[in-house]
This record gives structure tokens, C-alpha cells and sequence, in this order.
């Protein structure tokens, strides 16, 4: 299996410049050796430095940021996944293909798994950036995907946008509402959807590490080993 994770600077190493990181590595290490996660290689996808936004702007939304993300799409698909699957042992089925991010990684890797359904089985998005996901493009991306990924993880904070109450709540209820979305209409169970929302959580690497090993868990559980009887 792998996962590839957006804001590839962020998640293996702390750069100057960067608050702090995901620690992916070590993360993923610990649950594997362990036995809590299966085996799988992490990718981390660099970003275009400043013109990240951009890059995962999948929609005119916001003034003065031009929307490329289908040109990061064609990009992940043409150049990224290819490379990997060339230099690595890695699955190329869609159950075992997963992608990441977040904040606009977030709305990056949903974008991408309603758009390239055969490629991606897997999501895993954190703080999903409300001013997008409460677009009406963002609402109707959603109402027209056909087929929904097999495992999904969406991780948000209570207090994303720190003391404004009304815009914390604005961003729960949009993370909430792909998961309702994938819930229904994909008719996604428990067993292969989980939300999490941690009260006190903000909008940052450090949220995004804490709530790491309940995401890996629960993309790339362990496999079922019988009883020997």
C-alpha cells in the first residue's frame, strides 16, 4: 500500500520555516513494527513553495488566488505516480492507493479521489479549508462523484481558526459534511469511514502529528491473522 501525503515538506522533517511537522516517519514506523498498521510506503509531494495555494486550488473560490489544482492533478497522475511506482514495490490497485493532506492538501486529496476514483481508493484529509469547502463548486464536485473511496479519514479541529466561534463552527460543519457526504450517497459504513474531531485542536502540524496514528490505523489496519485452530 501507499499513501501519498501533500505538503511533502511538513511531513517527514521540521524546515526552517515551518513551525513544526507531521512525523509521519516515525509514526508510521512505530504503528508498523507494532503490529497496529500494515505495512505501506509514505510519499511525500513537495509543494510549489509560493505557489502552493495555488497548485491546490481547485476552484476560482478565492480573489487573487488562481485555481491549478487540475494542473497538480495531471501532474500527481503523469509524473509523481509513475516515478514511485517505477523506483518502489508499491500497489498500484486503487484499495491500496491512498492520498493526503491538509488544510488545501485536505480539499487537494478529496478533490482528487471524487476526480480520479480508479486511481485513489484511499483519502486522508485533515482541516479541510472551510472558505473552499463551502463554495457551491466544492458542493457540487461532491453531488457529482460516482464512486467513493474504500477507507476515508477526516480529522478536524474545534478551534481551527483559533477564538472566532461562529468560523470554528463554519469549519467542523464543512469537514463534517464530506463525511456525511461519503456516509450517504457512497453508502460508506463505520467499519470504512471514521471523523475525527478534537475539541481543542487548532489549525496546525501539531494537531494534524496528534491525530496521525488514529488515521494510519485506520487506512491500513493490520491484517486479520487467524487462530491456528
Amino acid at each position: 500500500p501507499v499513501l501519498y501525503l501533500l505538503d511533502g515538506p511538513n511531513v517527514f522533517e521540521n524546515h526552517p520555516g515551518i513551525p513544526a511537522e507531521w512525523r509521519a516517519d516515525e509514526t508510521a514506523q512505530q504503528l508498523i513494527t507494532s503490529g497496529a498498521m500494515a505495512p505501506a510506503i509514505i510519499v511525500a509531494v513537495p509543494h510549489a513553495g509560493p505557489g502552493r495555494n495555488s497548485e491546490y486550488m481547485p476552484f476560482d473560490v478565492i480573489e487573487s488566488i488562481p485555481a491549478r489544482g487540475e494542473e497538480h492533478a495531471a501532474w500527481m497522475l503523469r509524473e509523481v505516480m509513475p516515478r514511485v511506482e517505477r523506483a518502489f514495490r508499491v500497489s498500484t490497485s486503487r484499495d491500496h492507493t491512498g492520498i493526503g493532506g491538509a488544510s488545501l492538501g485536505g480539499v487537494m486529496a478529496v478533490y482528487l479521489a471524487a476526480k480520479h476514483p480508479d486511481e485513489f481508493g484511499i483519502v486522508l484529509a485533515e482541516s479541510i479549508a472551510g472558505r473552499v469547502a463551502e463554495s457551491p463548486e466544492w458542493s457540487s464536485m461532491l453531488e457529482s462523484a460516482t464512486r467513493w473511496p474504500e477507507r476515508a479519514y477526516i480529522g478536524v479541529g474545534g478551534k481551527e481558526t483559533g477564538d472566532d466561534a461562529s468560523r470554528n463552527a463554519a469549519y467542523v460543519a464543512a469537514n463534517r459534511a464530506v463525511h456525511d457526504r461519503y456516509r450517504d450517497a457512497g453508502k460508506v459504513g463505520p467499519d470504512r469511514l471514521l471523523l475525527i474531531v478534537q475539541e481543542n485542536a487548532g489549525h496546525n502540524e501539531e494537531a494534524w502529528a496528534e491525530r496521525l496514528p488514529q488515521a494510519l490505523t485506520f487506512l491500513f489496519p493490520p491484517p486479520m491473522t487467524g487462530s491456528g485452530k
